[in-house]
């Protein structure tokens, strides 16, 4: 186990001389009880905090001191409970579209004091540069932010290229700029890559070993001999199982679940967060179990208008779990999983790291305190902590490197050789995006007098096309059907896993527009119906904005009514886009070389019938 702040117990005598109330503590919280996420059971108290660690917890009511505690400053509970600050096991900052600091800002008033964060999606557009970009931002934030070192940039090499590439000998350097902010390697999303021993792998892995890091898993439908394999290896925590065998299975070989409870991009649009509670209510003692809760993505809006761990913890409470047991696993359970001993609960040597409710039963703090120091009441966050902005290095503001678009950029031609003559269709490899998991489907497309294709008029077809920022002059091109869009163009340099600019349309000269926006705008988002343009701007590797919060929520609320036009008026996620070209996840995506068999790790032609033709 690992203990974090460590230069507060530097002062150990004064700590225990706090400890036995011959030194006034610095906070004393009073007219409470405290939520013992150990126990799970609640009990009257008074907690005692000095030098940011809590150093005395008094449950003999015959003791209590109330307003008339030794204390710097007395926090009245109002009868209220006083429970840990919640933690987030697995977050990417990046997919709120805001800085760490204006993210920590956000999740502070709702109650979350610590997060662990991959911050792969700016690696894959900046590499090591972008990870001290975060590191460095995040210490500015209100509450704690620990950065896992991406494992995976570019998620699957070969199949795609991204603005960076992540190897063993990173790791190591990485793991050197905080030793305790730098705790693990973020998900292995490369899992055939773990469970064939794929070189490159093997080597991220060992490094990441020799530094004494936690491992970070990512990985879906392994049972048998294969989950063994992979979690043989010592890799941890996954959030990515959406089925109730795949969280039985795994919790009983051993391994870490994170619930994926408040994501604003549920896998594939659909979620599995109640699916998954039924693998949990198999097991006779949940509180056993090595389980913790997660969002992994959460929009900036969607934390200002509804929250942010407190939300997937609530979905626990609502499903009929005890309102203690909810707590521990976005509590208590994550600084386990993370083996950090000082974090998680109300408990003497712990940091200070605390949020009081006025009721179990609805996670809405009304005051929430990092090392002891208030950082939130009433929902709002205290002046002080809005510390001062400092932009980005120039390095991550200039990061589309990609010339003009024309017409014939965005054509889809179909294949034609010397013996060949113009044809009325060919036939077309077409991603399928009806179901949860993508398939592939062949069909007959209409080919136009000019060679080129025609998607058939009030059907559901859209082009997909990937082009690469980062100088390569790579553009993968694909036919997708069942996506919603029903008119116009969107695009997006928000594309997991590595942020090359991504356009899905119906019309071309739609297209032309909200490619050429991205480029002048240096990344965001963009849409175009009939020719009426929508962007925001998201300067930072083109994934992020400088705005706080509500500001950027205001600007993604302008450009929503135009975006969801282009989807017949559906209100899809922001994000959609970006999960086309995630060539991660099962089972066909598009990158910048090419359409993408997932599952078998290689390259599938746009014309079945001309695999070795190009376009």
């Amino acid at each position: 186990m690992r203990v974090i702040d460590r230069w507060r117990y530097q002062y150990r005598d004064a700590l225990r001389r706090s400890a036995l109330g011959e030194v006034p503590a610095d906070l004393a919280i009073v007219n409470c009880s405290v939520a013992d996420v150990h126990t799970l059971s609640c009990y009257r108290g008074e907690v005692f905090v000095f030098g940011g660690i809590i150093v005395h917890v008094e449950s003999d009511p015959a003791k209590f001191r109330g307003m008339e505690a030794e204390a710097k400053v007395i926090c009245d509970a109002e009868g209220g409970f006083v429970a840990p600050g919640l933690m987030d096991s697995h977050v990417h900052v990046e997919s709120s579209m805001l800085t760490p600091k204006h993210f920590g800002e956000a999740i502070a008033v709702h109650g979350t004091t610590s997060i662990f964060t991959d911050c792969h999606e700016l690696v894959n557009v900046a590499g090591q540069s972008g990870f001290r970009y975060m590191l460095e931002d995040g210490k500015r934030s209100p509450v704690r932010q620990f950065m896992l070192i991406p494992s995976c940039v570019p998620s699957v090499p070969g199949l795609e290229e991204a603005g960076a590439r992540i190897v063993g000998r990173d790791v190591t350097e990485l793991a050197k700029l905080d030793r305790e902010l730098v705790p693990g390697l973020g998900e292995v999303m490369n899992y055939p890559g773990v469970i064939q021993g794929e070189p490159l792998m093997s080597e991220i892995l060992q490094a990441a070993r020799d530094c004494d890091l936690y491992l970070q898993s990512h990985y879906y439908r392994l049972f048998g001999r294969e989950l063994s394999a992979y979690l043989v290896q010592g890799l941890g925590g996954n959030h990515e199982l959406r089925t109730e065998e795949e969280v039985f299975e795994t919790l009983r070989k051993g391994g870490w679940v994170d619930l994926k409870g408040g994501s604003s991009m549920p896998t594939w649009a659909q979620d599995f967060f109640p699916e998954l509670l039924k693998g949990v209510r198999r097991f006779p003692n949940p509180a056993s179990l090595r389980l913790t809760l997660c969002t992994d993505d959460r929009h900036a809006a969607d934390i200002v208008n509804g929250g942010h761990m407190n939300v997937a913890v609530q979905r626990v409470i609502d499903a009929g779990f005890d309102p203690m047991l909810a707590l521990s696993w976005g509590t208590r359970r994550v600084a386990e999983e993370y083996e950090i001993a000082n974090l998680g609960a109300v408990t003497a040597g712990n940091l200070a790291d605390l949020m009081i409710l006025n009721t179990l039963n609805r996670i809405a703090p009304t005051a929430v305190f990092v090392g002891g120091r208030a950082v939130a009441k009433k929902g709002v966050l205290i002046e002080e902590e809005k510390r001062s902005f400092v932009s980005a290095p120039a390095n991550l503001l200039k990061s589309v490197k990609l010339e003009k678009v024309k017409r014939e950029d965005l054509a889809v031609r179909a294949p034609r050789g010397e013996s060949m003559t113009t044809v009325a269709s060919v036939k077309v490899n077409i991603i399928d995006f009806a179901q949860k998991i993508t398939e592939l489907v062949s069909g007959e497309i209409p080919v136009s007098p000019d060679g080129c294709l025609q998607l058939p008029e009030k059907q559901d077809f859209a082009y997909l096309m990937v082009f690469n920022r980062y100088g390569s002059g790579g553009k993968g091109i694909g036919v997708i059907k069942n996506f919603g869009m029903t008119d116009g163009a969107v695009a997006s340099t928000v594309s997991h896993d590595s942020h090359n600019l991504t356009v899905v349309f119906r019309s071309v000269d739609d297209a032309v527009a909200v490619v050429n926006a991205l480029i002048d705008n240096n990344g965001g988002l963009a849409v175009c119906v009939g020719g009426q343009l929508a962007t925001v701007e998201l300067p930072v590797g083109g994934l992020i904005s400088e705005l706080p919060a509500p500001e950027l929520t205001a600007a993604l609320s302008r450009f929503e009514p135009l975006y969801y036009r282009a989807f017949d008026g559906k209100q899809v996620s922001l994000l959609r886009v970006a999960t086309t070209s995630l060539i991660v996840s099962p089972k066909f995506k598009v990158s910048d070389i090419g359409i993408v068999d997932v599952l078998e790790q290689k390259l599938v032609p746009l014309f079945p019938d001309y695999p070795d033709l190009g376009l």
